[in-house]
């Protein structure tokens, strides 16, 4: 299937890349994630990033509540895209790049990767060093903060105080079944 070239990417390609490569400032050092009210098996934040730039950048972060390698983090702009712009995938479906140069190793990318837009338009996904590092990947995939660590690092975002934010469950902890063991009452002799 064809891909949907994002043609406000290609209008806004230098402003993009501009956003996309400066450093940029997180106004909450520790994130909260809220129950998703669109999606009941998520939590979500949405975070304002401070950019010289642009001045609706946004951090988004969607969280699974039971599985807890299924996260992602979104950087949005309207301005920019009416598509998140830059996102990192913790797990899923491998992402297919399509462009019409891509080699054939590059074609289909395993999570966890990376996303951004080319300047035809194209959603590619890649590795960096962190992702190809096994060690890493198993904590990351444990570990929402150190997914939201390399994430940061990759798109040059950063606290006030150059650090790394904190991602926070809002309640009980986000994945932790509220029944300690679920199990406890079935009677498999019967």
């Amino acid at each position: 299937m064809p891909e949907k070239l994002n043609n406000k990417i290609v209008e806004n390609y230098a402003l993009y890349k501009e956003v996309r490569f400066e450093e940029k400032t997180l106004t909450k050092s520790e994130i909260l994630l809220k129950e998703n009210k669109n999606q009941a098996t998520s939590k979500v934040a949405h975070v304002v990033v401070e950019s010289e730039v642009v001045d609706d950048l946004l951090l988004i972060i969607r969280a699974n509540k039971i599985n807890v390698q299924y996260y992602g983090l979104k950087l949005m702009s309207k301005t920019i895209s009416d598509k998140p712009f830059f996102r990192f995938d913790a797990s899923g479906l491998a992402h297919f790049n399509r462009a019409p140069e891509t080699p054939l190793s590059l074609c289909q990318i395993t999570t966890p990767h990376f996303q951004y837009y080319d300047e035809q338009g194209y959603n590619t996904a890649y590795k960096n060093a962190k992702l190809k590092n096994l060690k890493i990947v198993e904590k990351l995939e444990k570990d929402i903060n150190v997914g939201t660590e390399i994430f940061c690092r990759e798109c040059f975002v950063c606290t006030k105080d150059n650090a790394y934010p904190t991602v926070i469950r809002d309640g009980e902890s986000l994945f932790e079944t509220k029944e300690k063991d679920p199990l406890k009452n079935i009677d498999f002799d019967e």
